[in-house]
């Protein structure tokens, strides 16, 4: 899903809207294993992955948030989620409301550091087809191309994932 479409300012300044774009989005890849949704609230970026064979929406937080924090998108996906449960039966057994794993270990962010966009781009590149892990001590000691997705040879892959 796109971060312009879907974002905390969105979401609180069209929230009806927002939903639908959702669920249009979720409707374009249900033949997806998983889709990928980067989300901004506050200055701050997770990634969230929803799985939509099994229902299962894995968060990557580099700050650790409590679930509360990020309730604000949990509820319209939830929503979301069992819109398209309705419209899309026979695809398979799914959860009526999405089981959210907070809990994945990722890497975590420095106190005080404003990295967590940076996280973001190294899950999505590590979880795309031409992603390779990074060291940790790359993570942590980011430098000028924080974005590594100009190594990657199938970058228009990544794009597939936002629309």
């Amino acid at each position: 899903m796109s971060p312009l479409l879907v974002n905390q300012k969105v979401l609180n300044e069209n929230y009806k809207e927002t939903c639908q774009n959702m669920y249009d989005s979720l409707t374009r890849q249900n033949y997806k294993s998983y889709i990928f949704i980067p989300y901004n609230f506050g200055y701050h970026w997770i990634l969230l992955i929803l799985s939509v064979e099994t229902g299962n929406l894995i968060v990557f937080d580099s700050m650790r948030n409590p679930k509360s924090a990020i309730q604000h998108i949990l509820d319209p996906l939830n929503r979301v989620w069992k819109k398209f449960m309705k419209n899309n039966k026979g695809r398979g057994q799914w959860r009526p409301e999405l089981n959210v794993n907070m809990d994945y270990p990722c890497a975590r962010q420095q106190q005080g550091t404003g990295w967590c966009g940076y996280y973001v781009c190294d899950y999505l590149h590590i979880m795309t087809p031409c992603g390779k892990a990074t060291d940790e001590d790359t993570r942590v000691r980011p430098n000028r191309s924080l974005v590594y997705f100009h190594n990657c040879t199938n970058a228009h892959d990544v794009n597939s994932f936002f629309f």
